[in-house]
């Protein structure tokens, strides 16, 4: 999953054993929300719209850049 170390995964597999996380909750850890929306569900939040969307690799692909020759 992108953004999440391994600190990040420990802290969320000891907070999930106490309660359900939220999305708010998930930011607190310091985690980019933009880039790991598409991938998680929270109790707040379900990625079913943004999955579905036509756009999704251009949302987490670099931008295209124009190479000089020289």
């Amino acid at each position: 999953m992108p953004d999440f170390g391994t600190k990040t995964v420990k802290s969320i597999l000891s907070t999930r054993r106490f309660k359900w996380l939220r999305l708010e909750d998930v930011a607190r850890l310091g985690v980019s929300l933009k880039k790991v929306q598409t991938f998680i569900v929270a109790e707040d939040w379900t990625p079913h719209r943004l999955i579905d969307r036509a756009g999704l690799r251009s949302m987490f692909m670099p931008k295209p850049e124009q190479l000089s020759l020289l």
